[in-house]
């Protein structure tokens, strides 16, 4: 992915990869969720890369998408990368604004790898923080990382907002994040 996602931008071919994959996403949690009433509260989180995000018909298609498939908006968390949200190059806050108006969840993927400031979080409609795993992994060797880490789910219980931790691969990792309060994380643990 570290290759084949960059290259894939940088030719445009990204936008096609990225709808076929929103949608057979959406199709398949419709499936779940019919096969198996267990599987009702099931959401998806789907990582959507800048380029997508300039589309003209971006959040438009996705709206059309999780009707179709018989999904909810609020079925649905947008992973953005934290430097595709401050790119200075789009004001992505209108979209993203109108995104959140048609019920789709944002999240700000790998948070603290970028240029965004405090500011960023009060102006951008976001509901969820997702702690970069190079500050989880970072964690055991060192108090700057497990301070870095507790701030960051400390603002956002401030904030209002749910905090994912990016990247375990401990239980010492879980430990540590569950004395923070941080509620969910991910990873191979």
């Amino acid at each position: 992915p570290a290759v084949f996602i960059p290259m894939a931008e940088d030719t445009g071919l990204i936008v096609g990869i990225g709808a076929w994959v929103f949608e057979r996403a959406c199709r398949d949690l419709a499936r779940w969720r019919t096969a198996d009433p267990a599987a009702s509260e099931l959401t998806l989180s789907i990582n959507v890369s800048r380029r997508e995000l300039i589309e003209p018909d971006f959040a438009a298609r996705l709206t059309d998408t999780v009707r179709r498939v018989g999904l909810e908006s609020r079925d649905v968390t947008l992973e953005l990368t934290e430097t595709a949200l401050v790119d200075e190059r789009f004001d992505l806050r209108p979209l993203a604004r109108e995104l959140r108006d048609r019920g789709f969840r944002l999240a700000m993927d790998d948070f603290g790898t970028g240029q965004s400031s405090l500011n960023s979080l009060v102006d951008l409609p976001i509901h969820t923080l997702k702690i970069d795993k190079r500050f989880v992994r970072n964690m055991g060797s060192g108090q700057t990382s497990i301070a870095v880490v507790h701030a960051v789910v400390t603002l956002a219980a401030h904030l209002g907002l749910d905090v994912v931790a990016e990247g375990i691969e401990s239980a010492v990792e879980v430990g540590t994040l569950q004395s923070m309060n941080c509620h969910y994380g991910q990873g191979y643990h």
